[in-house]
């Protein structure tokens, strides 16, 4: 779904698409965007098309200063099989990208942020039936494990930050059933901002259909206004 940052510039960005449905991007307004990757060769030569994993990164100059803004895709894994290993050798890879992210921001005295369908519910707020999911891809305590290591200091979930205690709100659910309906969903959906970046955030709006028959995802976009 589409992570909307208003208040930092932007320009349509062509995506690294891949024979299949998942992708990612950047729209910009202006042209002064510059191009990057986050996990530079890595991506290419370790993360197989068919896993899924995909990213797009690019430097903008901003009103707050310059913003690193990284698109980022993880697929839903599936426990104990291959496709679980495979998440969790992106996860480790995202520890370390996002640590150095953080360093060049400061460096240059900008930021960053890191959006994207994450595939995983961080906490039991973010997921309406927790217990009956325990023990199931993106819900793993062991994926969770990254996100107290990505927020304990340097990093802020803007949503849950802007979204109160929960549970909820959430920006994914199944077309099955009633789980729309009901609000049975998961916050699976983020933007991972670097301290300063989240200082100056004044909201967070989750875009959630107002209807079943009126969605057009089965994710809702997440939206941040900045000033």
């Amino acid at each position: 779904p589409p992570h909307r940052t208003r208040s930092i510039p932007a320009m349509a960005l062509p995506s690294f698409i891949l024979d299949r449905r998942e992708a990612v991007a950047a729209l910009c307004r202006r042209r002064h965007a510059r191009r990057l990757e986050l996990f530079g060769s890595a991506t290419r030569a370790d993360f197989a098309p068919e896993r899924s994993e995909l990213d797009f990164l690019v430097d903008l100059p901003s009103d707050l200063g310059p913003v690193t803004v990284a698109s980022v895709y993880v697929h839903s894994g599936e426990a104990d099989t291959p496709r679980q290993v495979d998440k969790y050798a992106f996860l480790d890879a995202m520890d370390q990208r996002l640590e150095s992210l953080r360093r060049s921001a400061a460096r240059r005295k900008g930021h960053a942020i890191v959006c994207g369908d994450l595939n995983v519910a961080h906490r039991e707020v973010d997921i309406k039936n927790w217990k009956g999911n325990r023990g199931k891809a993106g819900f793993l305590e062991e994926e969770r494990a990254h996100f107290d290591t990505w927020l304990a200091k340097h990093w802020v979930d803007l949503g849950r930050a802007h979204g109160g205690d929960g549970p909820g709100p959430y920006t994914w659910w199944s077309w099955r059933g009633q789980a729309f309906d009901v609000d049975s969903g998961w916050r699976i959906d983020y933007l991972l901002a670097t301290t300063g970046l989240s200082a100056a955030c004044r909201s967070v709006t989750i875009g959630r259909a107002a209807s079943y028959a009126e969605r057009w995802s089965d994710h809702a976009p997440v939206m941040a206004d900045f000033a």
